[in-house]
């Protein structure tokens, strides 16, 4: 079995990382599994107010008892854009698969042994570049029994970001679309990127490269390179996630969670899952129609 990385993003609020890292930590197997920190240092702006990194997050993961772990703090901020730039390379040149994670996202403690069957089922499946452990449930409740071993397979545009499992060599020509993308907001810091011309250039890009997904955001450019390189996003029909980045979160607020469905969630978790020898596959199409194989 593969090594696989977690590389969490961080800039404020530990106590929100340290339950991040608690969820973590619970979970039945970490073996050869490493543990990432990524701290944004500097100021940015958070809901326009200007805000200071808290190097508290470093005693936080200091403190973990992960047997693997590695911190990298920027002096500079960087914001989510600068981020993604530092941590995706480096996870490509030394892991063949590994998760980018933000700190406002609770893992189930089955969620680490489920990924890995996933990236270890579709790892050549050309179809599928990114796993999502879901954060909300797609499937009614009195269908929970009969979707613990069910995926769904889309282009992935209407969902989060915020937790995503990858292939090294699948995001070799994801990160080249992502690249491009750097490219065209390079004339803005990632706090200037709601600007009306930060917004125009993006669409004007994305217009011309043939994709619908005009939004200047760095998750959704990252969907939109992976679409791009010819593959689409997965996720669990059941969550073993939950998201509570509305607690002094820089973007989330507790209506936008709400009205997302991905906030605070119960996590679904069953022993059954971990005897899950392959998963199935719902693919759903941009009109809305399914088909399982």
């Amino acid at each position: 079995m593969d090594k696989l990385a977690i590389s969490i993003l961080a800039f404020i609020r530990p106590t929100i990382l340290k339950q991040c890292l608690d969820s973590l930590a619970a979970n039945n197997d970490l073996k050869d599994v490493d543990i990432h920190l990524w701290l944004d240092g500097g100021k940015g702006v958070i809901k326009g107010l200007e805000a200071s990194a808290d190097m508290g997050n470093l005693d936080v993961f200091n403190d973990s008892k992960f047997a693997v772990k590695y911190a990298h703090t920027s002096p500079v901020n960087l914001g989510y854009s600068g981020q993604y730039a530092r941590i995706f390379p480096t996870m490509m040149a030394d892991y063949k698969q590994f998760v980018v994670l933000d700190d406002d996202v609770i893992w189930g403690s089955h969620t680490v042994a489920i990924m890995r069957k996933l990236l270890d089922q579709f790892r050549d499946d050309a179809r599928v570049g990114g796993i999502n452990p879901g954060m909300k449930r797609y499937c009614a409740e009195n269908m929970i029994e009969q979707n613990w071993d069910t995926v769904i397979l889309s282009r992935g545009n209407t969902r989060s970001l915020c937790t995503e499992c990858y292939w090294s060599d699948k995001m070799v020509p994801v990160w080249r679309w992502y690249s491009q993308y750097m490219e065209v907001i390079k004339p803005w810091s990632y706090w200037q990127l709601p600007h009306a011309d930060a917004r125009a250039a993006v669409r004007e890009w994305a217009e011309s490269i043939g994709s619908d997904m005009t939004e200047v955001s760095p998750d959704t450019a990252m969907v939109r390179s992976i679409n791009m390189a010819g593959m689409q996003r997965m996720v669990t029909v059941l969550n073993r996630a939950t998201n509570i980045g509305d607690l002094g979160g820089v973007h989330c607020t507790p209506e936008a969670l709400r009205q997302l469905g991905i906030g605070h969630q119960p996590i679904l978790e069953s022993e059954a899952e971990l005897a899950i020898e392959k998963f199935r596959v719902i693919e759903e199409h941009p009109k809305g129609e399914t088909c399982e194989r």
